[in-house]
């Protein structure tokens, strides 16, 4: 992080992300049982693991302390998150409705004008992007992406996405 800078550590983690994703769609293609599935994606997320695993294995000790922990965090890497966070946040607002008619199913989403392939191409780029930023500055902390959203689903009694949206984004901020 500290030779390559912020943007080209987003860049990567971004780019781990969209290939551990197009495993798992490649594997969704191909599998309809839902526990299989489940198992097929930890099973990514292993190999993931065990990836980081071998280049920390090599990393100095200077850069592994980055890798769980905010203390390698400077003012730079958060003038280089802070744009892409915010981008990202706008374009999740602009997508509220159509997340509220695809929570009522496919068909519903569909009969309200929502492209579906499209929109599911664009929440996976999205969350791949936020992913990317957390993982780039803040390590592997995925508990908190699974958590962070039925929590503040509970908090507040409702899925309605102009409400989950900055309760997601606060929470798991905070979290």
């Amino acid at each position: 992080g500290r030779v390559l800078g912020s943007a080209v550590m987003i860049t990567a983690a971004f780019a781990g992300a969209m290939l551990s994703m197009g495993f798992v769609l490649l594997i969704a293609q191909r599998v309809r049982q839902m526990p299989l599935l489940v198992v097929s994606g930890v099973m990514i997320g292993y190999i993931c693991s065990a990836v980081t695993d071998f280049v920390i294995t090599f990393a100095e000790d200077s850069n592994i302390v980055n890798l769980h922990n905010f203390s390698g965090i400077s003012w730079d890497n958060i003038r280089v998150m802070t744009p892409v966070v915010l981008v990202s946040l706008v374009c999740v607002f602009l997508l509220s409705k159509p997340i509220g008619a695809y929570q009522l199913g496919e068909g519903y989403a569909r009969s309200m004008g929502v492209n579906i392939a499209a929109f599911r191409v664009v929440l996976i780029l999205l969350s791949s992007v936020l992913s990317a930023c957390v993982a780039a500055f803040a390590g592997p902390i995925s508990f908190v992406g699974i958590a962070v959203p039925h929590l503040a689903k509970s908090l507040f009694g409702t899925a309605k996405p102009i409400l989950m949206i900055p309760a997601c984004f606060l929470g798991g901020a905070g979290f």
